[in-house]
């Protein structure tokens, strides 16, 4: 769905700046202490959007360039080696995620 939504020109900004203003929240309110694995979570989101079925949904998709914004307001997590971390486990999927279709076939 999200993959969906960043396709609509018009829309994309305000979407992305929606994402950025989540993570913002989640830094400010600390939300890793609801939903310890916060960061993975979102990072499935992402990848998932960058990596969509191209067989399900036709079109552009988002790139890892288009969640920068993202990214840096989720680096200001300021726990003890924490705050790459959505970065850091997008890259990880990522790269399963292009192991997996590259042996899979």
């Amino acid at each position: 769905m999200l993959c969906l939504a960043l396709q609509d020109e018009e829309k994309k900004p305000e979407a992305l700046a929606g994402m950025s203003r989540y993570c913002t929240l989640a830094v400010e309110a600390e939300m890793w202490m609801d939903i310890p694995d916060i960061w993975g979570k979102l990072a499935e989101l992402l990848v998932n959007a960058v990596y969509c079925d191209s067989n399900l949904i036709s079109g552009s998709r988002p790139s890892f360039k288009d969640f920068t914004n993202v990214f840096l307001e989720a680096s200001k997590d300021d726990r003890k080696d924490k705050s790459f971390e959505l970065l850091v486990l997008s890259l990880k999927r990522m790269v399963s995620c292009s192991l997996f279709v590259k042996f899979s076939y």
